[in-house]
């Protein structure tokens, strides 16, 4: 399993939000997240260390262990891809 996590004002507006993103392939979904680290470190000069890609247990622990930033779903989206 896959969990890729992203920002929504990153995303193309092409994607229509939530349905772009809910159709996406993985490979489009992995090229977007690079897109979106490369992005926001050229507009803002900093790295969100959310946007990435976790398994299970990365995913867990960031989750649990972040007690000064949140994971707010107004700001970030979740995509699983499971790989039975």
């Amino acid at each position: 399993m896959k969990i890729y996590v992203g920002r929504w004002d990153l995303l193309p507006d092409s994607w229509e939000g939530y349905n772009g993103l809910s159709e996406a392939s993985e490979k489009e979904i992995k090229n977007e997240i690079k897109f979106q680290q490369h992005a926001l470190l050229q507009r803002t000069g900093y790295e969100d260390d959310f946007i990435g890609v976790y398994d299970e247990q990365e995913f867990e622990e960031t989750f649990n262990q972040c007690l000064t930033r949140f994971i707010d779903s107004r700001v970030y989206w979740i995509k699983i891809f499971s790989h039975d």
